[in-house]
């Protein structure tokens, strides 16, 4: 009882995001966590943020394939000058439509 006990304890474990702790369950190395962290809307915007990530890909690619020769130096121009602005404006967007429920006590 004791050993099972301890591989319990293991496998329970706390998944920490900033100032706020999450409760989570850890099973076979695998981290699922126990409530939604996130609200419909954040979702959202999680999604428009990995669609937008997509074609910023696609478009980085697509210079780069015209440029064979610099292709490396071309993709990463392009691609970085999308990724960051992007990447900026979705964390402003999912922390805005954070709900109150969410919210760490300040």
């Amino acid at each position: 009882k004791a050993r099972r006990k301890r591989q319990n304890e293991q496998r329970s474990c706390v998944w920490g995001v900033g100032s706020r702790r999450l409760p989570t369950v850890c099973k076979l190395g695998i981290i699922r966590r126990i409530s939604a962290i996130m609200n419909f809307n954040q979702k959202i915007a999680v999604g428009v943020t990995d669609v937008a990530v997509l074609a910023e890909l696609c478009i980085s690619m697509f210079f780069a394939n015209r440029d064979l020769e610099n292709f490396s130096s071309v993709f990463f121009k392009y691609f970085f000058v999308m990724l960051l602005p992007t990447l900026v404006l979705a964390r402003i967007f999912i922390k805005r439509l954070e709900s109150a429920e969410i919210r760490p006590e300040r």
